[in-house]
């Protein structure tokens, strides 16, 4: 999902200072608002349109204007595997989302996330949590990809030629925001990109769940063992009832269409 990488994130140099990273970062930026028509702008604008036209029992609603949307006001994104900010930002952009809490356990990526906020007028409007998200609380490997920022991941190497690991914090979503005091009846959106770690991300919304607020997040079943995958299949079919795929295309169907997916995508529970 995290493909804008060269727009927000310019390349370095050898012998580049903070200051002369900021100054070729802000441009990078600049180049970034051209962007949003990408893949992941798309994808952000279908959930949050299948969002509005359906309501918590899944049946679909006459349009109406955007403030009186299934939305809530005042809505909060959360953002987990926020990278540097490419559905955070951008959620925050288009007006919808008034807050975001944008999780992110790799160091260099949450510094460059950081300095998109403040590029593009957003940091006091964001939460960034330095941690990564799963289903109990303690501490991770986070293995570091060499070449795509992108596609760090937790407890799993995600390439062959890989050496460079960290021990990061992790926690479950739900206690965080809780200890952030944000309340979860204002949370529009969770939105989770975390390399195969979906599985456990989820586990760890509790609540957020049982409440069935709209969740979009990367389906990777190539990564995942049968039993993980019967899990989470089970988990979400006690609380939503429609799947839509937001980067295949695929028809909005029964939730359980998930436990048959064989191909990864990037879905929408609802």
């Amino acid at each position: 999902m995290k493909r804008l990488v060269e727009i927000f994130e310019p390349r370095r140099s050898g012998g580049t200072t903070l200051a002369s990273e900021r100054e070729s970062h802000v441009d990078a930026t600049k180049r970034q608002r051209r962007a949003f028509n990408d893949s992941p702008g798309q994808r952000f604008r279908k959930a949050v349109s299948e969002i509005r036209k359906h309501d918590p029992s899944g049946e679909r609603m006459r349009p109406r204007p955007a403030a009186a949307g299934r939305l809530p006001v005042e809505a909060v994104l959360v953002d987990v595997g926020a990278h540097i900010g490419t559905h955070t930002i951008y959620a925050l952009r288009t007006k919808r989302f008034a807050r975001a809490i944008a999780f992110e356990p790799a160091p260099r990526n949450a510094r460059l996330l950081a300095m998109n906020l403040e590029a593009n007028g957003l940091a006091a409007a964001a939460v960034i949590v330095p941690k990564a998200a799963g289903d109990r609380a303690g501490t991770a490997v986070l293995h570091l990809h060499p070449r795509n920022t992108g596609a760090h991941s937790v407890n799993a190497p995600p390439s062959d030629d890989g050496q460079v690991s960290l021990e990061v914090p992790i926690v479950r979503v739900e206690d965080e925001l809780v200890a952030l005091g944000i309340a979860l009846e204002r949370i529009g959106l969770i939105w989770i990109d975390v390399e195969g770690y979906e599985p456990q991300a989820l586990g760890g919304l509790g609540a957020l769940v049982e409440r069935s607020i709209p969740i979009a997040f990367e389906f990777t079943p190539s990564r995942y063992t049968a039993e993980t995958r019967q899990r989470l299949v089970e988990l979400l079919m006690r609380h939503y009832k429609t799947v839509h795929s937001l980067g295949r295309g695929d028809p909005a169907a029964p939730i359980g269409a998930l436990a048959k997916l064989a191909h990864t995508d990037d879905v929408l529970v609802y």
